[in-house]
């Protein structure tokens, strides 16, 4: 988990995040690695969070701004999922441009570093 600590260690700036990254990050760690390891990411974001990361609110104008590029996706473009585009709208909406994922699919909207 060292992407962990270099996020709480402050390596890459201010971390923001939301709920649903949070709740796709626990089912991912789920499904793909453990439970326990599961369990261990949900304490370090929820209960041992200790203000190293900023959790973000949507508002309806940015779920309707997120529903607009998810329904403005070409097929041949690398699809976002829904929750990825909400990451696109929010960290646009607090003029964040460099983002922290496995996914693919960001490199369109943002710096990506993985």
């Amino acid at each position: 988990m060292s992407i962990i600590t270099d996020l709480r260690d402050g390596t890459f700036g201010r971390v923001y995040t939301s709920t649903y990254i949070i709740e796709e990050l626990i089912t991912y760690t789920l499904k793909k690695i453990s439970l326990p390891k599961a369990k261990q990411l949900l304490k370090i974001w929820v209960k041992e969070n200790k203000g190293f990361a900023t959790i973000l609110d949507v508002s309806w104008t940015e779920f309707l701004m997120t529903s607009d590029l998810f329904l403005n996706q070409e097929k041949q473009d690398r699809l976002l999922s829904f929750t990825d585009c909400r990451i696109v709208i929010n960290s646009r909406a607090i003029n964040i441009d460099m983002i922290v994922t496995f996914d693919g699919g960001f490199h369109k909207y943002m710096t990506v570093v993985s």
